[in-house]
């Protein structure tokens, strides 16, 4: 399909596609979320346009409905009334619908009553944009030029909330940035360091599997300023005790589909930080796993995870600074 003229928003140019076209779109998007997914054929997809699968780290089947809808037609409870059943009927993990308009309250109900997962436009549209999937847009629209909006890769801007988040995340663990604060300080009385200069950013880490995670701040975490330097954390912190509440500084853990704070600080950096990213192989991160009886592979194994979370100065200059006691502990 062909758009021309002037820029046009990508949720836009996602209701000018045709329905097939829309559901090889998400089929490619959730792709590049890590998943095998799969257009269903057209003849016999019971209610289904989309399959998709991931193997790692447990096996997990969804099953996602779309709904390419201008607008003003929204998506209605008897239409979701349909795949009520779905989960059940084709034993999977997720039924998911998404469409490009919206749903009506009584969607929403069903939705709830049967454990629906629902992404509507305004969702949709943000997704694309913490993929940087707007070159995928493009293709799809024929090469039409995209209204441009303030987010990169990893960043949410489209509704801005109350307080900016950061969001990044990997095949197990999500890192949302709610705190970030360049801080120039010194304590005697601590024994190491006793001086801090540099950025000190705040996380919440929310694992997304049933296995605790040890995470290697000093190993895995490394910020990129201005120039493109890299910088890596070094185990400075002689001890946790010294951070207030569970802030945890050396090697947090995250307990099994729990959330876990951390405080990650880097000393000498040279000019403001436009990255951070984190890389590691799983196998360094699965803590306490019987790998025969959870049948993981070598391959599985070795998997890298990694994410990276572009921070532009106008969205460091909305996210909050460290939190109360966290700043009064190092400042």
């Amino acid at each position: 399909m062909g758009t021309g003229g002037s820029a046009t928003s990508i949720l836009q140019l996602l209701q000018q596609l045709d329905g097939h076209e829309f559901e090889h779109f998400i089929a490619d998007l959730w792709a590049r979320r890590g998943w095998n997914a799969d257009v269903t054929s057209q003849s016999s997809d019971k209610g289904i346009d989309v399959v998709a699968t991931k193997a790692f780290p447990y096996p997990k089947k969804v099953l996602i409905q779309t709904k390419r809808y201008r607008d003003t037609n929204s998506v209605s409870g008897p239409e979701l009334q349909k795949y009520a059943s779905l989960k059940q009927r084709e034993n999977v993990d997720e039924v998911v619908v998404i469409t490009t308009s919206e749903f009506t309250n009584q969607a929403d109900v069903i939705a709830d009553d049967f454990n629906i997962k629902l992404i509507d436009g305004k969702t949709l549209q943000r997704l694309v944009g913490e993929m940087s999937a707007e070159d995928l847009v493009a293709t799809y629209a024929d090469g039409a030029e995209i209204q441009n909006h303030p987010y990169t890769e990893c960043i949410s801007a489209f509704e801005a909330p109350s307080s900016t988040t950061i969001v990044a995340e990997c095949e197990l663990f999500r890192a949302t940035l709610v705190g970030y604060e360049w801080v120039t300080s010194s304590d005697p009385a601590v024994r190491k360091p006793t001086e801090f200069d540099g950025p000190f950013f705040a996380f919440e880490f929310t694992n997304l599997v049933d296995y605790d995670l040890s995470v290697h701040p000093w190993e895995d975490f490394t910020v990129y300023d201005d120039r493109g330097r890299s910088y890596t954390q070094e185990m400075r912190f002689s001890r946790n005790s010294y951070f207030p509440g569970d802030w945890q500084v050396k090697q947090p853990t995250i307990p099994a589909s729990g959330t876990a704070k951390f405080a990650f600080y880097v000393a000498d950096v040279a000019g403001d930080v436009s990255r951070i990213r984190f890389r590691n192989n799983t196998h360094l991160l699965l803590d306490d796993y019987d790998r025969e009886s959870d049948e993981f592979s070598t391959e599985d194994l070795l998997r890298k995870v990694e994410w990276t979370m572009y921070l532009s100065e106008e969205q460091k200059a909305a996210v909050p600074d460290l939190p109360a006691k966290l700043a009064a502990a190092v400042k």
